[in-house]
């Protein structure tokens, strides 16, 4: 038949192609990952990477530990043998990781405040070597014709009455306008003869008929334990004349910027002839722990990187036994691309549980 009707027929499609899918939701890819983790083939890369995550979790809590540690403040004191020049003491001073540096003479005394005596170490050295927050007054003349003191708030808290009662409020007192006496010796047997001081008053009687009056100039909240009163090196000099002590020789006192550059500081002094007193026991620790640190993070990165290695092989050979089915979804178009979708969310799922399990035998193990 010919015409119109000859040309009628079905209507051929737009096109070739069938349009792609949008591609299955997130929760479908999840489901797919979940279905190719479902072999026991991956517990072997995941006891790798547990074991891994433990082993670096161990190494970063050493390595928390140690910067802690070495962060703290620290000082550091050498013996002279003689005078010290000044361009040693200035070569000693420009070290790396010193902000202060001194001379330093140390003696023992006993504060009598009213019936209250507190033991502390007097510290001669420079006023600008002082370092801390001012609670009261301010720093000490370098030259003066009476003793001025600056009292840290472990020397407020240990004064004592005869009874060994502490002070009361003793940041309450105002110690600058305090009477203090000032004996030699530790728990010098100076007793508060004269009226009591109250622990709220702003003025006691300096006891003892044998003590140096001495007056405070400051109060400084230095963070240190030990109970001290900083006063000028020719105070300190002075007080051990009137005391009958022979001349004591300085030593050479830095203040540290913490106590992870102490050896380095100690290495310097020794170019300069001069021995730091003491060796810091931390140090010879410190090393240990930093060789297991580094053990601990070296073994584990290692062990992370196996397990991944080992997870990859094996996701390869999954591969290739299903080589025929991804053929065929590559031939379909998308399908393919959301099993590579589903293959990364399969990573992402075991670096996510082997984190989790190794977390959890890291936290157990530091609990235990």
């Amino acid at each position: 038949m010919s015409g119109p009707a000859a040309g009628r027929g079905k209507p051929s499609p737009a096109g070739s192609r069938k349009p792609s899918p949008a591609g299955p939701r997130f929760s479908v890819r999840l489901f797919l990952a979940f279905r190719g983790m479902r072999r026991w083939s991956l517990a072997l890369p995941l006891a790798l990477l547990a074991a891994g995550t433990v082993l670096l979790a161990r190494g970063g809590q050493l390595q928390a530990g140690l910067a802690r540690e070495k962060g703290e403040p620290c000082e550091l004191t050498a013996e002279l043998s003689g005078s010290l020049s000044e361009e040693a003491f200035q070569t000693a001073q420009g070290l790396p990781g010193v902000e202060a540096a001194s001379l330093l003479w140390q003696l023992p005394g006993t504060l009598v405040y009213g019936e209250y005596q507190a033991s502390v170490t007097l510290w001669g050295l420079d006023s600008g070597c002082l370092s801390g927050s001012w609670l009261q007054g301010g720093a000490y003349p370098e030259s003066s014709a009476m003793a001025y003191l600056v009292l840290n708030q472990a020397a407020l808290k240990a004064f004592q009455d005869e009874r060994q009662l502490p002070l009361e409020a003793p940041e309450a007192v105002d110690w600058q306008a305090a009477a203090l006496a000032l004996g030699s010796g530790a728990g010098g047997g100076m007793s508060g003869s004269g009226t009591s001081g109250s622990g709220t008053s702003g003025s006691g009687a300096a006891g003892g008929s044998g003590g140096t009056p001495v007056r405070v100039c400051g109060v400084l909240e230095d963070g240190l334990e030990e109970p001290r009163a900083y006063l000028s090196g020719e105070q300190a000099r002075e007080l051990l004349a009137a005391q009958g002590s022979p001349e004591t020789q300085p030593v050479l006192w830095l203040r540290l910027e913490n106590a992870g550059v102490r050896g380095q500081a100690a290495e310097g002094l020794a170019v300069l002839g001069l021995s730091a007193e003491g060796e810091d026991a931390r140090e010879a620790d410190w090393a240990v722990r930093e060789e297991r640190r580094n053990l601990y993070l070296g073994a584990g990165a290692a062990i992370l990187l196996c397990g991944l290695l080992v997870f990859g092989y094996q996701e390869r050979l999954e591969r290739e036994k299903e080589a025929l089915a991804w053929a065929a979804l590559e031939r379909a178009g998308d399908p393919a691309r959301w099993l590579r979708q589903a293959a990364c969310c399969r990573w992402g799922l075991l670096l996510a549980a082997g984190a989790a399990l190794g977390g959890a035998a890291a936290w157990l193990s530091g609990t235990s």
